[in-house]
């Protein structure tokens, strides 16, 4: 962020920036305001449809109890550690695969497994899940710059009441 604020303010440079989520740059930082010009496309922007939404206290109903057969799932939550948990929760009490991703350059986070690194180059180089993969388990860090255009991923579980983050996570499943 202070990159975009840095190169915003000098004279022989322009940023230019697309995003769903503008919120999100303007929300946080008030100052950028005077420097954004907005630019209107004529032509209709793609827009992905979310045609259920529910409201639930209980993870592990979702996770669990809605898993079925065949299904692929992309899930998102805010922390490692709870990213973790989803995927001990989704695999000690059904028969899915689960993997939990989050940023490799997070020095504060532990390391990526080879499993991981194999699986997040397959995703981000193929825009699909691995055969053997069923949920698909990740947090912010990892919520965008990447697309996903796998039909078999039929349903996309975001665990947060942001609708910026909502919006950023289910545009990753295209």
């Amino acid at each position: 962020m202070e990159a975009i604020k840095r190169w915003s303010k000098s004279n022989a440079l322009y940023v230019v920036a697309m995003t769903a989520t503008p919120e999100v740059f303007l929300e946080k930082e008030k100052e950028l305001d005077e420097l954004i010009q907005v630019i209107q496309s004529k032509e209709k922007l793609i827009a992905y449809e979310i045609l259920a939404r529910f409201t639930y206290t209980n993870a592990e109903e979702v996770l669990v109890e809605s898993a079925q057969d065949g299904e692929k799932r992309l899930i998102f939550t805010h922390t490692i550690k709870q990213a973790n948990e989803f995927k001990q929760l989704v695999e000690d009490n059904t028969k899915r695969k689960a993997l939990a991703l989050w940023s490799n350059s997070n020095y504060n986070a532990p390391p990526l497994t080879f499993e991981q690194l194999s699986a997040r180059r397959y995703i981000i180089e193929n825009e699909s899940f691995p055969d053997d993969l069923d949920d698909l388990i990740f947090t912010e860090a990892f919520s965008t710059g990447w697309n996903l255009t796998d039909d078999r991923v039929t349903t996309t579980i975001v665990h947060t009441s942001n609708n910026a983050l909502i919006k950023q996570v289910c545009g990753r499943n295209r």
